[in-house]
C-alpha cells in the first residue's frame, strides 16, 4: 500500500499547486493588459506632439518662404520621384544590351526545351535563331521582335515500343530428410528441390524520331545477367540499345552519297565483353592462320549472331550468317527467315540456306575459308587496317545492309577488339596505333551524305518551316550560312538532301563565307547585311 499511495502523489498535482499556478496566470494576464493601456496612451500623445510639431514647421515655412514656393517644391519632389522610378522600373539608367541579348537567348531556351525531354533531339538555338533572324530582316522587324515558337515547328515525333524484360529468380535446395521407398526401405539420399519464379517488366522504348535533320530507327539487342548469392540465382534479360545507334560517326569525315561515312567517335575504352573472351583465342589462331585480322572476325560473329544468342550461332555454330549456295561442298545446312536491304534501302524477308557445323571452331575455321576462296574479297584480304577492312567487306558486298561497315567499326572500338589481333592493333610502318577511316564504298541507296548510326537524312521538317516563312533561295543561303558559320561541328546541315539543294550547293561548293566577329561578308547581297549584324551584335548564336 505504501508504494502505490506514493506513486499516486507523485502522479497527480496537489491542490495548492494548482492554485499558485492559476494565481500566476491571472498576474500576467493582468499585467499585459496594463502595459497595453499604457502603450496606448503613450502612443496618442506621441502623435498628437509630431501633429503639432509638423503644424508649427509648415506655418514657420510658409510664412519665411511664401505659398507659391512651396507648390514648386512639391512638383518638384513629384515630377523627380516619377522620374526615377521609370528609369528604375525600366532600366534606363543601365546598360542593357548584353541584359537583353541574354533575354532573347532564355526565350529561345524555354521555347526549344518544351519541344521534347530529350536534348538529344531538340532543334539546335543555331538553327530557329538563324531563320527566326531572316524571318525578322525580310519583315523590317525590330531586333527584339523575335519568335521563339518557331522551335515548335522542328519539334521530333517520337515513336515508342513496349519491350518485355525478363528476370528469372530460381532457389535450389535439399531435403536432407530421410524417405521410404516403394519397397519399405529407407534412403538417406536427400531430395533435389527446385523453386523458379518469372517476373515480367514492360520498359517503353523509343523506336523512331524523326528530328528536324534526320530519322533515327533504333534497334536493340537482348542482352543477360546472372547473379548467384548462396542458394538463390537470379537471371536478368533485358533488352540494350544496339551500339551503332548510340555513337555516331564524325561529321568532318563524311562518306558519298548512300555511304556509311564518318569515323566513329572516341578511341578504345580498354573494356570488353564475355563474348570476346570466350571466343578471342579462336579469331586470334584463325588470324595467324588467314591473315584475317581477329577484331574483324570478333566484330562480326557478335554482330551476326546478336551476340551468340541467335540459333542459327547457338545450334549450328554458324556466328557469321555464312549461307549455304549449290556446289559449294558445304553438305550440312538449315533454312531460316532473314531480312536483306535492297539498293533503294528498304528492307525485305527471305526464306535462305545457311551452313551448319558441329562445333564453335570449326565456324570459325570456315568464315576464314570463306574469305579466302571468295575471289571478290581478294582485295580486302591486302588491307592491313582493321577499319579499312570493315568497309571493304562492306564495298565488296558481304552484307546488304548499308551501315555494315560502320556498325563492325562501332563494335571494335566499344569493346576494343584491336588488342586480339596479332599486331595488337598497331601499324607495324608507323609504330602507330591503326586510324578509323570513313567508308568510301560504292554508292547505296537514299539520301545524301553520311548516315549517323541508325540514321538517315530527313530535313522535312526544316523545308516546311522555311516554306512557312516564304523564304526564296536566297533567304535560305544566308539562313544556311550562318548555321554552317556558327556550327562548330559543321554536322548540323552536312547531310542536307532537301528542296533547297540550289541553296546549299551555293554554300557547300563555293567559297561564299562570313566572319561574324570582323563583319567580314563575302558574296551576299547588300539586303543580308543588317541581319549580318544583328546576329553579330545580339551574339544569339
Amino acid at each position: 500500500m505504501a508504494m502505490y499511495n506514493d506513486q499516486e502523489e507523485d502522479s497527480m498535482p496537489s491542490v495548492g499547486r494548482r492554485v499558485v499556478e492559476t494565481g500566476k496566470d491571472f498576474a500576467k494576464a493582468m499585467a499585459r493588459k496594463v502595459l497595453k493601456e499604457i502603450a496606448k496612451k503613450l502612443i496618442k500623445m506621441l502623435v498628437k506632439f509630431i501633429l503639432k510639431l509638423i503644424a508649427k514647421l509648415i506655418a514657420a515655412v510658409l510664412i519665411y518662404f511664401g505659398i507659391p514656393a512651396i507648390i514648386i517644391a512639391v512638383l518638384v519632389i513629384l515630377i523627380g520621384g516619377g522620374i526615377i522610378y521609370a528609369a528604375i522600373h525600366f532600366d534606363w539608367l543601365s546598360d542593357t544590351s548584353g541584359d537583353t541579348a541574354s533575354k532573347l537567348r532564355a526565350q529561345y531556351t524555354s521555347a526549344i526545351e518544351k519541344t521534347t525531354d530529350l536534348p538529344e533531339y531538340r532543334p539546335p538555338m543555331i538553327v530557329v535563331q538563324a531563320i527566326d533572324n531572316i524571318r525578322m530582316t525580310k519583315s523590317n522587324l525590330e531586333n527584339t521582335d523575335i519568335k521563339p515558337s518557331l522551335a515548335s515547328s522542328l519539334k521530333p515525333d517520337l515513336t515508342y515500343k513496349i519491350f518485355i524484360n525478363v528476370i528469372e529468380t530460381k532457389v535450389v535446395w535439399d531435403d536432407p530428410n530421410p524417405t521410404t521407398g516403394d519397397d519399405g526401405e529407407t534412403r538417406d539420399n536427400p531430395i533435389h528441390h527446385e523453386d523458379v519464379t518469372i517476373d515480367y517488366e514492360d520498359v517503353n522504348l523509343l523506336v523512331k524520331a524523326h528530328a528536324w535533320n534526320r530519322i533515327d530507327n533504333i534497334t536493340y539487342h537482348q542482352e543477360q545477367t546472372v547473379e548467384s548469392s548462396g542458394n538463390t540465382t537470379v537471371t536478368k534479360t533485358f533488352w540494350v540499345m544496339d551500339e551503332a545507334c548510340k555513337t555516331p560517326p564524325a561529321s568532318s569525315n563524311s562518306g558519298p552519297q548512300g555511304g556509311t561515312g564518318g569515323v566513329v567517335t572516341g578511341g578504345a575504352t580498354g573494356s570488353t565483353h564475355p563474348f570476346f573472351l570466350l571466343y578471342g583465342s579462336y579469331a586470334t589462331e584463325e588470324e595467324k592462320k588467314s591473315g584475317v585480322p581477329a577484331s574483324i572476325t570478333l566484330a562480326q560473329a557478335a554482330l551476326e549472331s546478336g551476340w551468340g544468342r541467335s540459333e542459327l550461332a547457338s545450334v549450328h555454330y554458324n556466328f557469321f550468317g555464312i549461307k549455304k549456295f549449290d556446289g559449294d561442298g558445304h553438305d550440312k545446312y538449315v533454312t531460316y527467315t532473314t531480312k536483306e536491304q535492297k539498293a533503294d534501302g528498304t528492307w525485305i524477308t527471305i526464306d535462305a540456306k545457311f551452313r551448319s557445323y558441329n562445333s564453335a571452331l570449326e565456324g570459325f575455321s570456315d568464315h576464314s575459308d570463306f574469305l579466302l576462296k571468295n575471289g571478290r574479297y581478294k582485295q580486302v584480304l591486302q588491307e592491313k587496317n582493321p577499319y579499312a577492312f570493315a568497309n571493304g567487306l562492306q564495298a565488296a558486298g558481304y552484307a546488304t545492309d548499308q551501315e555494315y561497315g560502320y556498325k563492325l567499326r562501332s563494335i571494335m572500338h566499344q569493346y576494343n577488339l584491336l588488342q586480339f589481333d596479332v599486331d595488337k592493333g598497331i601499324n607495324p610502318v608507323t609504330g602507330q596505333p591503326y586510324e578509323d577511316v570513313a567508308y568510301s564504298g560504292p554508292v547505296g541507296g537514299g539520301g545524301g551524305g553520311e548516315m549517323t548510326g541508325c540514321s538517315t537524312p530527313n530535313f522535312t521538317k526544316f523545308d516546311a518551316l522555311l516554306s512557312s516563312l516564304n523564304f526564296v533561295s536566297d533567304d535560305v543561303q544566308i539562313a544556311m550560312l550562318s548555321i554552317h558559320e556558327a556550327d562548330e561541328s559543321k554536322s548540323y546541315l552536312s547531310t542536307y538532301n532537301g528542296k533547297f539543294m540550289d541553296a546549299y550547293r551555293i554554300i557547300s561548293e563555293s567559297k561564299t563565307s562570313m566572319i561574324l566577329g570582323n563583319q567580314q561578308i563575302f558574296a551576299l547581297t547588300p539586303k543580308y547585311h543588317l541581319s549580318i549584324l544583328r546576329w553579330r551584335n545580339y551574339e544569339l548564336g
